[in-house]
């Protein structure tokens, strides 16, 4: 009879080991493990493009940036599922009465709920970007290796589990595939979608033919139906074939691209456009196409249609909704406006209270969750907001500087040299300083301003060699850093300022915590001597650009972010506002960092209040943590019988998601099944031979 040692652990994550026979000793791990986990606040019900979507079983299912995985029983209300990844999904079809999603890293997920999702992991070198099912087998294409070393690569099982592989050398990936008239067809095009495109068919799924076409350019996808493919592709082009040789073309006109198309409910539906001009089109036949509104604010990427209702989804996650493909409304709602052209710069937590600035916006919130606008419209963008002295205060372009002590009915108001762009303000000892820049990219001129009563303002520092960034105040001064500089400067008095080099390394941002100044580079206690992170963490946090650092309940969290800056040249100083996706990290130390999710979306601030954390950014993005209030312990036991059987039993809160995952190494994790604790205490069973070898289970939170 086997005699397993039980373990219980109180952490956010369980695990035991299965080594033979025997249970070994499990092991917890730290708190911050609770923030893998983000809910999106704004918009809703996601912010993360969404790259595919199909229907099935009564429910549609779309997949996205992130590992977002979202279900609708009507198209209407959105439900988040768990993915078990933060790899980006790419395709997601109904097959075998299942649904299957692909995507970066290799990624294949299964389910035939659409709640719980298995993984059928290939190489994580795969970008597999799409698949379809036909002649009893999945076909998946995409690209193998990176950019200095790609091919090509199509996938075909039968199972999940055994592969056979195709490779063909080529400088772009593969984009989709589709089946008709007995023959697979694989399509692709590189980034930018104007280059000869690839051109694959197959009778069987593993025996491929190139069709060499030199007129055929950027396809983007591909749909069988009505006895033809239908593709879609770049500078609005349709073409058809019914055999992959007589190619006409059906374009409209028009050079915005065209990204996915379906074959649904006897007609073709074909999606694309560009920012504030989305594309939805329909034929019946293929040949002959008309335009629909289709509602949405941004691109869309992919559309499907069941059980009477029709889905298109797309960028920063736009879904739009119909009950007959020609009339649509827009699902993705906003708290405060639809603000897609508009942004969130800062926030910071007081009073019990969460204030959030950007472009046209100040937006305020007790909880993280429901956010409502402020009674004050900004006179121009805010670019920072800070909590100190009772009062929130925010900076922002044109020397604006604006404070409040509700922050959200009564601001105040005055401007400095409308010239300066500020950019940070902190408090100390009853001092206001604001950091700012005039100037180009080329030849900036930075400033410092300092006031007691903030309606009197006088510059206290100003150079045209060193730029200062984010000043941070404690142990009785304020420390900023100007790391293109190399350089560190440290007040006591917020007028007298001394210039201390930093070496080699440049501190980009820093917070002040149980009495030490923690950058993301090193730490200091005085602001002037500094010890510096290992240079393999400094190099992970400078790859990932980390800044907006910030700290509450023993855990730091930074953002993958980038700054404001002015376009070179520009008579009328104007801000360049480059958006690129961000992402979300969390530290123990404030030295090692761990990616927890990934946003399509710019991440610009973060702040920690009633024990949660809180980030803000591009199209007013709000994302918000858990709340470490609620996080409660999290256990996981196990029997051994002797049936070869190993029972797995979780113990959490009720209604807690989990994700059960298996390991052979604790280094590389397989999601085995994403489940709802609904009472508190699940079972499960798995077969456990002692040929087996070692295996290792943990059980995570996942809301």
């Amino acid at each position: 009879m086997y005699r397993p040692r039980l373990v219980s652990v109180w952490t956010l994550e369980a695990l035991i080991a299965v080594s033979g026979l025997s249970l070994l000793m499990g092991m917890g791990v730290s708190a911050s493990e609770g923030l893998e986990q983000w809910y999106w606040r704004n918009p809703s019900p996601n912010g993360n493009d969404l790259n595919g979507v199909a229907y099935g079983n009564g429910t549609f299912v779309a997949v996205g940036a992130g590992g977002t995985i979202l279900t609708s029983a009507d198209g209407n209300l959105w439900e988040h599922r768990e993915s078990g990844f933060d790899n980006q999904l790419n395709q997601v079809i109904f097959a075998q009465n299942s649904f299957l999603a692909v995507g970066e890293g290799g990624v294949i997920l299964s389910s035939d709920n659409a709640k719980d999702w298995v993984s059928h992991p290939t190489d994580p070198l795969y970008s597999l970007r799409g698949v379809t099912f036909a002649q009893g087998k999945y076909v998946m294409v995409g690209a193998n290796g990176d950019s200095q070393q790609l091919s090509q690569i199509i996938l075909c099982s039968d199972d999940l589990v055994q592969w056979t592989i195709r490779q063909f050398p080529a400088t772009h990936s593969l984009s989709q595939v589709a089946y008709g008239n007995g023959m697979f067809m694989a399509i692709g095009a590189d980034s930018s979608g104007f280059a000869k495109a690839t051109i694959l068919v197959s009778s069987n799924g593993l025996d491929w033919n190139a069709v060499v076409r030199d007129d055929i350019f950027g396809l983007k996808s591909v749909a069988f139906g009505n006895g033809m493919f239908v593709t879609a592709g770049n500078g609005g082009g349709i073409l058809t074939t019914a055999d992959g040789t007589d190619w006409q073309d059906r374009s409209i006109g028009g050079v915005l691209p065209l990204l996915g198309v379906s074959w649904v409910d006897n007609q073709f539906l074909m999606v694309g456009g560009g920012r504030d001009s989305p594309i939805l089109l329909s034929s019946p036949d293929g040949m002959s196409w008309a335009e629909r509104d289709s509602a949405a604010g941004d691109w869309l990427y992919a559309v499907a249609g069941g059980g009477g209702r029709y889905v298109a989804v797309g960028q920063d996650g736009q879904i739009v909704s119909s009950a007959d493909a020609s009339t649509w409304s827009n699902e993705t709602t906003y708290q405060f406006g639809n603000p897609l052209r508009g942004w969130l710069s800062a926030v910071a937590f007081g009073n019990g209270r969460f204030v959030a600035v950007g472009s046209e916006w100040i937006v305020t919130s007790t909880d993280g969750k429901v956010w409502t606008s402020a009674d004050t419209t900004p006179p121009g963008l805010l670019t920072d907001v800070i909590f100190g002295g009772g009062r929130f205060l925010a900076v922002g372009i044109d020397g604006n500087i604006l404070w409040s002590s509700d922050g959200r009915i009564s601001w105040e108001s005055t401007a400095v040299a409308p010239e300066i762009q500020l950019n940070s303000a902190p408090y100390g000892n009853g001092i206001y300083l604001v950091n700012g820049v005039s100037g180009t990219i080329s030849n900036p001129h930075s400033w410092l301003l300092r006031s007691t009563n903030l309606t009197e303002w006088e510059t206290v520092y100003g150079s045209t060699i060193v730029v200062p960034e984010r000043i941070v105040y404690g142990n009785g001064r304020f420390v900023a850093g100007a790391p293109r500089q190399f350089l560190a400067l440290v007040s006591t008095n917020g007028r007298e300022w001394t210039e201390v080099s930093t070496g080699s390394v440049g501190i980009s941002d820093m917070v002040f915590v149980d009495g030490k100044f923690v950058a993301i580079e090193g730490r200091s206690t005085n602001g002037l001597d500094w010890t510096f992170n290992s240079p393999q963490d400094r190099l992970v946090a400078s790859d990932n650009y980390l800044s907006d650092i910030t700290y509450g309940d023993g855990v730091f969290v930074a953002l993958k972010s980038r700054g404001f800056d002015y376009i070179d040249g520009d008579p009328n100083s104007t801000l360049l506002d480059v958006l690129v996706p961000g992402s979300i990290w969390t530290s123990a130390n404030g030295v090692q960092w761990t990616k927890r999710i990934d946003a399509s979306l710019t991440l610009l601030g973060a702040a920690y209040g009633n024990r949660t954390f809180v980030a803000v950014g591009g199209h007013t993005a709000i994302v918000q943590s858990v709340n470490l209030a609620s996080l409660v312990p999290v256990r996981l036991s196990g029997t051994l019988a002797a049936d070869h059987m190993l029972s797995l039993n979780i113990t959490s809160a009720a209604g807690l998601v989990m994700t059960v995952e298996i390991s052979s190494d604790l280094k590389s994790w397989q999601a085995l099944r994403t489940l709802v604790n609904e009472s508190g205490q699940t079972n499960l069973l798995e077969t456990i031979l002692p040929t087996n070898g070692q295996r290792f289970y943990r059980a995570k939170t996942s809301n």
